[in-house]
């Protein structure tokens, strides 16, 4: 989770707070370098689809306690953080 973390704050700059919530272009970017593939190797994942399940609140933006939430329960099937 800590290089998830550091990809974060890397893609925001350092935003804080709300700030560094991801729009879809900043949760593609994070996405796929946490993943270490670039976007055109991602094509195949609709990224799209992925960043709506994880907005729970429809903000149109992911907040970091969205992405490690979805994140839980995408990896242990338990929203444990």
């Amino acid at each position: 989770m800590k290089k998830l973390q550091n990809i974060i704050k890397k893609e925001t700059k350092g935003r804080k707070g709300k700030d560094a919530d991801l729009d879809l272009a900043e949760f593609k970017a994070v996405f796929s370098k946490w993943l270490g593939k670039r976007n055109e190797d991602l094509d195949k994942v609709d990224l799209e689809e992925i960043f709506k399940s994880v907005d729970t609140d429809n903000s149109g933006r992911v907040s970091v306690k969205e992405l490690v939430a979805w994140l839980s329960i995408y990896q242990k099937g338990t929203c444990n953080f």
